[in-house]
């Protein structure tokens, strides 16, 4: 791992590249804090430098593999051959069976990545562990003129929700409110059918925070009593909505938790809320469709992420492992 001085510079660096906020430290430091083992390689090429960061994770047999999320960050084509061999020398060092990563650059064109010295060996993958596809809210000046561009059915349910007497409080210390953060996504969860990370990480989470990532809670309460909670994060001049919950299915609570963070994050003079996931063009998530209809109701963009790609360390085991994985996926 790097020093604290040198995580901070590259955090910096990442922040200028528009970088996501699952490449800072803090994100790598959720990870090392839950167990689980992290990476961080500095590697220099012709034109400029750049950090991989990367997580170990576990396959069935004994087996495992490195994923960076949402990185490592390319500048210039050129640089890539140097990059790739890199990357394969942390493979063969941690004895992985392949490294995956959802390359990020500056060349709007990934068509042109396809036929990089850095993908020539790699096998394209559809899916991916983040979300390919993000929307994304931009900030505001001035909160009366926003609402008021809002669309009609948004901005109803923003107000209604205010004449109900829901009351959103901005925490910059989550930990406070871990216990009511716990149980609201336990209830979430058993009303959306959606599985949680263990309360640790949630915990640590919470409790997390470095120079260049601010996390922050919108609270719901109503007549006194916390009925939802989001987790949100700014990473430089972009904010991010992590995860969250409610007691109760009530989508009027959650239109003004929403407004109510990106508000916040407005006066953080942030350019951009990035709400998370959303079913793209090529309906990858077709489960997410409800969800990618009510995040869609606040004006905004869709962002599109690179594809994920692996990179074999073994290639015959990992031609084992894809075509498994490719029969299952049939079935």
């Amino acid at each position: 791992m790097l020093t604290e001085e040198k995580q901070l510079a590259w955090d910096k660096k990442l922040i200028n590249q528009g970088a996501h906020f699952v490449q800072s430290e803090l994100y790598l430091d959720w990870q090392k804090n839950t167990g689980q083992k992290v990476f961080e390689v500095e590697i220099e090429t012709e034109n400029s430098e750049t950090l991989f960061r990367g997580v170990e994770k576990p396959l069935p047999f004994g087996q495992k593999f490195i994923y960076s999320a949402h990185g490592p960050f390319i500048n210039n084509i050129s640089d890539m051959e140097n990059i790739r061999k890199k990357i394969l020398e942390l493979g063969q060092k941690k004895q992985a069976l392949f490294i995956r990563y959802d390359l990020v650059s500056k060349i709007e064109n990934t068509i042109s990545l396809k036929g990089s010295k850095l993908l020539t060996k790699e096998f394209y993958r559809r899916s991916s562990i983040q979300p390919r596809y993000e929307w994304i809210l931009p900030t505001f000046s001035d909160e009366t003129e926003a609402l008021k561009k809002l669309p009609g059915r948004t901005r109803y349910f923003i107000n209604k929700a205010r004449k109900r007497k829901i009351e959103i409080e901005i925490s910059y210390e989550p930990i406070k409110y871990l216990e009511d953060f716990w149980q609201i996504m336990n209830k979430t969860s058993t009303r959306q059918s959606f599985c949680l990370h263990p309360k640790e990480y949630y915990q640590t989470a919470l409790s997390s925070s470095t120079p260049t990532a601010k996390p922050f809670l919108t609270i719901a309460r109503q007549k006194e009593k916390i009925i939802a909670i989001h987790f949100n994060i700014i990473f430089g001049q972009k904010a991010f909505y992590v995860f969250g919950g409610s007691k109760e299915n009530d989508s009027g609570c959650s239109y003004l938790l929403i407004w109510e963070g990106l508000n916040e994050v407005s006066k953080q003079s942030c350019l951009e809320f990035n709400l998370g996931g959303i079913n793209g063009p090529d309906n990858l998530n077709p489960e997410w469709q409800n969800l990618t209809l009510f995040k869609k109701k606040f004006p905004g963009k869709m962002f599109c992420h690179n594809p994920t790609y692996d990179l074999p360390i073994r290639p015959l085991p990992y031609s084992i492992y894809y075509l498994s994985k490719k029969m299952k996926m049939k079935k």
